[in-house]
């Protein structure tokens, strides 16, 4: 028996060996990409390769908006409940105020009514409706997930769904009932109260799902019952919309794999990537899942590279009321890091010059005739050597000539100073006090964001600052960790 039918088995022990489709040569390969600034992902989607975000219909936060900002195709998944925390879907967020547009409950935002809601003059009866109206009308890359992956035809759709829940029955990942409670599943049964779903009619409600859920947002009406597919089948399908597209390119050359861009939180790197066993797992389903996909749609690449791009980090450089100011924080911090490297540099400079004086000493007198030569250089050095003389002795010298060399070397390097080191460190305090400043100022982000922010006060375009959209997630890092400690 092959890895990939004992793993399905394991998922599904309810079917046969038969029922389980043999591995072919296609292959689905996650790669994390953490080294992508946005400038690079605006520039593959401007020249018609697939960058996609995926996200959640609800309260935009700053990542978000500067992803779906960039251009780049913005996917809003529908199906998130009302009291959900990052997204907020049963709520508007405006001015960082709050205002519930539902009874709070567990139960999925699109189910639930919200009568008298407005935007822009038009009403609303659910809290999902007016989230991706008020997204779509500022940013017309963003679409609903449903929306999208009926861009490959119901028919195509219905086709890759069922040989998806006949081969992988995890593929049926929850019920939802009419009145929008979400019911965990595995493998038809509920995880959390008596219901058992007989095959025939999960897969008639899988198959109808997003011609369902797609409806009921254009109409602006309520949805009726369904079978909510699993994340890795969703993964697919979006992938595969792309791969579709004619206007799509993948590759620089014919015999490559095809390339896909795929913006993710730290929810989505989390468990694609950092979960272990659980990982490696779910990256075998949605491998096989691709070939099921393949079998269906044979002119689908044989090869995909699923470039998987950390972005949560560029919401960290947004700001309400201009990018000026924040221009200025990001010059400092860049000075800061330059200043930091011309202070190491001039120290392993300093520090090497002594050490190799101390390390050509022979005897207790060369030492310690050298020795006075370095505390009359650093009177904080004397110091220490005066309150541990013991350690610097000839009776710890003959024990032990290494040992004491490398005492003496250690507090020159803690103790060490020039005169162009007081000038460097003196700068660096200076940055550190403005930078403190222009944060105070509310310079980054001075409160939560969302699309209503930007849609109704019309916000500049540029949220984040030009000097920043080059640099990848480490350098990011770097700029966030000396900015956080100023």
């Amino acid at each position: 028996m092959t890895q990939i039918e004992l793993i399905t088995r394991d998922l599904c022990p309810n079917l046969s060996t038969a029922s389980i489709a043999r591995p072919q040569s296609a292959t689905f390969s996650v790669v994390l990409k953490g080294g992508m600034s946005i400038d690079e992902l605006t520039r593959l989607n401007s020249a018609g390769f697939s960058v996609i975000r995926s996200s959640h219909a609800g309260n935009l936060q700053a990542s978000n908006i500067v992803a779906a900002q960039s251009g780049v195709t913005f996917l809003m998944h529908e199906l998130l409940s009302v009291d959900e925390e990052n997204y907020s879907p049963g709520s508007q967020i405006i001015g960082g105020k709050k205002t519930h547009l539902c009874s709070p409950s567990n139960k999925v935002a699109l189910w639930q009514d919200c009568e008298g809601v407005e935007w822009r003059g038009e009403g609303f009866t659910s809290p999902i409706h007016v989230h991706l109206s008020a997204t779509q009308s500022y940013w017309p890359n963003s679409t609903s997930l449903s929306e999208f992956i009926l861009k490959l035809g119901k028919d195509q759709v219905e086709r890759v769904l069922e040989r998806f829940i006949s081969t992988d029955r995890e593929v049926a990942h929850a019920f939802i009932d009419e009145n929008g409670e979400k019911i965990p599943l595995v493998n038809l049964k509920s995880e959390t109260r008596a219901i058992n779903i007989k095959f025939a009619e999960a897969k008639e409600m899988l198959l109808g799902h997003f011609q369902m859920i797609s409806e009921s947002i254009r109409c602006d009406r309520k949805p009726t019952k369904t079978i909510m597919p699993d994340t890795a089948s969703l993964i697919v399908l979006s992938t595969i919309v792309d791969l579709l597209d004619p206007k799509k390119r993948y590759a620089q050359q014919d015999d490559e794999p095809a390339e896909v861009y795929h913006l993710a939180g730290v929810q989505m790197v989390n468990y694609l990537i950092n979960n272990g066993r659980v990982s490696a797992i779910y990256l075998e389903r949605i491998t096989e899942l691709y070939r099921i996909a393949r079998e269906v749609i044979p002119t689908l690449p044989e090869h995909v590279i699923f470039n998987l791009v950390p972005t949560s980090h560029v919401g960290k450089f947004i700001s309400v009321g201009g990018s000026e100011k924040m221009e200025r924080v990001f010059l400092l911090a860049r000075k800061s890091i330059a200043s930091r490297a011309e202070l190491n540099t001039e120290k392993q400079a300093l520090l090497k010059e002594y050490q190799s004086k101390l390390v050509s000493t022979t005897s207790y007198q060369e030492f310690h005739e050298y020795m006075s030569v370095v505390t009359n250089d650093f009177p904080a050095v004397a110091q220490e050597v005066t309150k541990n003389s013991k350690k610097f002795s000839a009776e710890e010298f003959g024990k032990d000539p290494t040992k004491t060399k490398g005492r003496l070397v250690g507090l020159i390097a803690l103790k060490l100073s020039s005169e162009k080191i007081v000038k460097v460190s003196e700068a660096l305090q200076s940055i550190s006090a403005e930078m403190r400043t222009l944060r105070e100022e509310g310079a980054i982000l001075p409160r939560r964001l969302s699309q209503y922010d930007v849609a109704d006060t019309q916000l500049a375009r540029e949220l984040i600052p030009i000097c920043v959209k080059n640099l990848s997630s480490s350098e990011f890092s770097e700029l966030i960790g000396i900015i956080s400690k100023a």
